[in-house]
């Protein structure tokens, strides 16, 4: 690598990153209409829940040390972003989202026109904020361009001719330096083309504006995305992170988790209960809460407040970060040094008895998760890490002790361990979690189930995706098996929007599950299972059940009077 590219992938790659986990897809301007307007949803359609999504922006997380400490070292969407633009604009990132307490205030100047759909006030506003965004995202990057080409004294006529025979240096700042003055002259809708790469600069730079936008816009703009195919989105259920203790030192984000909460709560409200949360936990964070230490917040009491309080309806887990579904402390004894050899790990995590309080936290939530029956999501794929040893904690293994250990939680396995995707331990994983569901499916119990997030073959190789779903449901049997009242729709929003062809996904997706039904047949209900009825069951959205009861009280508390798409649809589905 020369010296000017390397320089500009550690320029840029913060930003990048951090967008990965925050930016949104290639979008279409919103369309004149209000979150409650029946063109966001199609009422004679099949149910579609969107289990495994993000709306954060980079005010919500760790930018420096993510880059530095997990992007870099990975392959797929987010070892792209790192390869492609690198470590030096995560600063401008900080600076530009607006923090949750600014877009509370926002939005709560903006709910009166909101919830009374006073449509064209609502678009005019939803433009400015995100122009406004805009701006701030776009004259950042190019002062940072500017200051690059300065620094290594790039010549201006390095920078001209035509894109494609530039060096990937050049073309980066170009477009950089090209950005058009408005958002909506960046996000045209691309029409049918298809890219011939599917992370490209392009796709790259749009994702890395997005970086500086409003939850709630994000939130509207994944709906009005999503809703122009055959299948339109009812709900999406967002997942917030805490990476604080494993990648920070406990440092907390600019904006605090459970600020974020607050904000996903004023979210649902204003979609009209189109958008719920799932609440992260942090067993490390209860580790240092429990020892009496400054752990910011207690992460057992914000998952109560959140699942009671903010409408959250489920609580999301992310092993890769450092520990085990359950069993630390037999995995603290099969890797001795896994935790105290980290440099970055506080003196907590140096503790012989760090395991064993790693499951006692685990205990305290799905106690919890028992008693008032909470779903839970936690990531399965062995990525987006800190280390190689901490991404083996995602393996069935020790999900199979959690789910034996509390045999009253239900469980859903993020990302199904990296089907038709990239994975260090192959397929071995996913046969793993598919005898899980098969054990379940076999007690009859429904409690463990998997969504297909990020599976961004779907994209460009829809045959091979099927391929691999086929094997999934056929698990080398003639009949459907667990999978096919288990596996769930996802698309890791955000995540996924490094793609090019991102706002394709849901579409996508439905034409291979339709190709699927013509092979298994209509009556199997292949479609309404995969995209709505397994979501349902999983989430616990059936009249009469815990969360259907808070999710109506939750409306009934915050003056949500119409009842969203979801719940007829819910309450008509056939099981």
């Amino acid at each position: 690598m020369n010296k000017n590219r390397r320089q500009f992938l550690e320029m840029t790659t913060g930003l990048m990153v951090a967008n990965f986990l925050s930016g949104c897809c290639l979008v279409k301007k919103p369309s004149p209409r209000c979150p409650f307007d029946p063109g966001f949803v199609d009422p004679e359609g099949i149910l579609a829940i969107d289990v495994h999504a993000h709306i954060f922006n980079a005010h919500d997380l760790q930018v420096k040390d993510f880059v530095s400490r997990v992007a870099v070292r990975q392959s797929g969407g987010l070892g792209a972003l790192a390869e492609l633009l690198g470590g030096f604009l995560q600063t401008f990132a900080w600076a530009g989202a607006p923090s949750t307490r600014k877009e509370l205030e926002v939005l709560r100047e903006l709910r009166p026109a909101i919830l009374a759909c006073e449509t064209e006030a609502n678009v005019s506003r939803l433009r400015a904020l995100r122009q406004q965004k805009y701006a701030e995202g776009r004259k950042e990057l190019q002062k940072a361009a500017q200051k690059q080409i300065e620094d290594t004294e790039i010549q201006p006529n390095s920078l001209e001719g035509p894109i494609e025979s530039l060096s990937a240096t050049s073309q980066g700042l170009r477009q950089i330096l090209d950005l058009p003055e408005t958002y909506d002259e960046l996000f045209e809708p691309p029409g049918d083309a298809v890219p011939l790469e599917r992370k490209t600069p392009a796709s790259v730079l749009k994702f890395v504006i997005e970086m500086f936008q409003y939850r709630y816009v994000s939130a509207y703009n994944y709906l009005d995305t999503y809703s122009g195919g055959d299948v339109k989105v009812d709900l999406m259920t967002p997942a917030v992170v805490d990476f604080d203790w494993w990648i920070s030192e406990g440092s907390p984000t600019p904006s605090r988790l459970p600020h974020q909460m607050e904000l996903m709560k004023e979210i649902a409200v204003l979609t009209g209960g189109r958008v719920h949360a799932f609440v992260p936990f942090d067993p490390f964070r209860q580790v240092v809460n429990d020892l009496g230490l400054d752990s910011g917040f207690s992460p057992i009491e914000l998952v109560r407040q959140s699942i009671s309080d903010f409408g959250a309806v489920g609580i999301k887990l992310y092993p890769p970060m450092g520990f085990a579904p359950y069993g630390n402390e037999e995995a603290g004894a099969e890797m001795p040094d896994m935790w105290s050899k980290r440099s970055w790990l506080t003196d907590v995590a140096r503790r012989s008895d760090f395991g064993r309080r790693l499951d006692e936290s685990m205990a305290k939530l799905y106690e919890f998760c028992a008693e008032q029956d909470v779903p839970i999501m936690g990531h399965s794929n062995e990525s987006n890490g800190p280390a190689e040893d901490f991404e083996k904690l995602t393996a069935p293994k020790y999900w199979e002790t959690a789910i034996d250990s509390f045999p009253d939680v239900s469980f859903c396995f993020g990302h199904f361990g990296g089907v038709g995707s990239e994975n260090r331990s192959g397929e071995s994983n996913v046969e793993g979690f598919l005898r899980l569901l098969k054990q379940d499916l076999e007690a009859g119990t429904s409690r463990v189930s998997a969504d297909a997030s990020y599976f961004s073959n779907v994209l460009d190789r829809p045959s091979a995706l099927q391929r691999a779903i086929e094997m999934v449901y056929s698990f080398g049997t003639t009949t459907p098996t667990a999978a096919f009242d288990r596996l769930m729709y996802g698309a890791d929003w955000k995540m996924l929007a490094v793609e090019a062809d991102a706002e394709n996904y849901l579409r996508d997706f439905n034409r291979v599950m339709l190709r699927l039904e013509e092979t298994v047949g209509a009556e199997t209900r292949i479609r309404q299972k995969f995209f709505g009825q397994n979501a349902s069951r999983f989430l616990g959205l059936q009249r009469g059940s815990a969360n259907r009861s808070r999710l109506e009280a939750f409306y009934d508390r915050n003056g949500i009077t119409a009842a969203p798409s979801w719940m007829g649809k819910v309450d008509d589905q056939v099981v």
